[in-house]
C-alpha cells in the first residue's frame, strides 16, 4: 500500500500550482481531499504515515473551518523499548472516562521489553482544522479505529509480583489486532493523533509540521500476571509531512480572487 502511494506521487510531482480560487471553493468534493506522506522521530523511535483525508467547509464566505475524516496509515520501529501493563482497569482501577481522572494502580504495572518493536496499523481518523490567510492550516486529529500488524516477538517479562516459575521471563508478542479510541488507558491497541500546522507553498502542495502522540501495543501468547496480556508505549513524535491536493485549480491566486 505504501509502496503505491510513493508510486502515485511520483507520477503527478510536476504538476506546480497555486492557491484556491472562489471557483475551485465550489467544487465539493473532489477540491478537498488530501493525501499525505510524514516522517516521524523521536528519540529511540521513528517511522512514518501514508494517509488520505477528505474536508467539509463550514461556514456561508470564508469557509476557514472544516472538519474531515479519512484513513491512515503509521508504521513505528523502536529501538529498547519497554511496554508496560494496558488495560485501565489495571492501570487505574476502574474504566470509562472516569480513569482519566483516576490514580495510577502502580502495583498492577508489569513490564515487557522489546529489543525492536514494529508496529503497522491501519486507522480511520477524524480531523479539524482552520486557515489563516489563505496559506496556514492549523488543527488536529485522532485515530478512532483500525487494525494492526506486524511480526511475532520474543518480550522480556518482568513483574516485581512474579512468584519464582509462575511466569517464564521470555514470552512471544505480536502487536493487538484491533483498535478503537476510548480515551486515556481505555484506548485499545496502535493509535496515533497528532496537533499541526501547514503551509500552503502553491495551490496543489503543501509543507506540515505536527506533534504526534503516539500510542503502540503488543500483546502476549501466554496471559500473566492479574489475567493480563496487552502491553503499551507511548510516546511524543516530531513530523515533517508533504501533502497533496490533485484536483485543486492551476489558476495562482491573486487578489482579483478576493
Amino acid at each position: 500500500m505504501k509502496l503505491r502511494i510513493v508510486i502515485f506521487f511520483m507520477l503527478i510531482s510536476s504538476i506546480l500550482v497555486a492557491q484556491p480560487s472562489d471557483k475551485d471553493l465550489k467544487k465539493g468534493f473532489r477540491y478537498n481531499n488530501y493525501f499525505e506522506l510524514s516522517g516521524l522521530v523521536s528519540p529511540d523511535l521513528y517511522g512514518g504515515t501514508g494517509s488520505w483525508s477528505h474536508y467539509h467547509n463550514t461556514g456561508k464566505k470564508k469557509k476557514n473551518f472544516k472538519i474531515g475524516y479519512g484513513t491512515r496509515i503509521t508504521s513505528v520501529f523502536g529501538i529498547d523499548r519497554n511496554y508496560v501493563t494496558a488495560p485501565a482497569k489495571l492501570t487505574r482501577g476502574v474504566t470509562g472516562p472516569i480513569a482519566v481522572f483516576s490514580e495510577r494502580q502502580l502495583d498492577n504495572y508489569d513490564t515487557i521489553y522489546l529489543a525492536r518493536p514494529q508496529v503497522n496499523s491501519l486507522n480511520l481518523y477524524f480531523s479539524i482544522q482552520y486557515t489563516l490567510f489563505r496559506r496556514f492550516d492549523l488543527g488536529l486529529n485522532a485515530d478512532l479505529a483500525g487494525v494492526s500488524f506486524g511480526t511475532k516477538e520474543i518480550a522480556e517479562y518482568t513483574s516485581s509480583k512474579n512468584n519464582p516459575g509462575e511466569f517464564s521471563q521470555a514470552q512471544r508478542a505480536y502487536p493487538t489486532g484491533f483498535n478503537l479510541m476510548l480515551l486515556g488507558d481505555n484506548n485499545i491497541g496502535s493509535l496515533n493523533s497528532e496537533v499541526f500546522a501547514r503551509f500552503w507553498i502553491t495551490n496543489q502542495w503543501a509543507v506540515k509540521a505536527s506533534l504526534n502522540f503516539v500510542f503502540t501495543e503488543y500483546t502476549t501468547v501466554n496471559t500473566l500476571r492479574l489475567g493480563n496480556d496487552r502491553f503499551r508505549d507511548r510516546s511524543f513524535m516530531a513530523g515533517v509531512a508533504v501533502t497533496f491536493c490533485p484536483w485543486r485549480s492551476e489558476i495562482f491566486y491573486s487578489d482579483k480572487n478576493k
